[in-house]
């Protein structure tokens, strides 16, 4: 689930420490792409997203759904 209080409150056992250091990582970088999202997310409703010609030609052929 990526719930980093979770992995550091049991420490691993010898072996598994090499997989425990990188799924800590891993969890580590999921909640960073999260909050990198919800931060877009807000910024999109406020409407201070920045607009580029890539970012609307791909906006416009989600709302025409492939349409011309």
């Amino acid at each position: 689930m990526g719930n980093l209080e979770k992995l550091n409150e049991y420490p691993p056992a010898k072996f598994l420490a090499p997989l425990h250091a990188e799924i800590t990582q891993i969890a580590r970088a999921m909640h960073e792409a999260q909050a990198k999202a919800e931060e877009e997310a807000r910024l999109r409703t406020t409407g201070e997203s920045v607009w580029t010609s890539d970012r609307l030609k791909i906006e416009m052929g989600n709302l025409l759904n492939g349409k011309r």
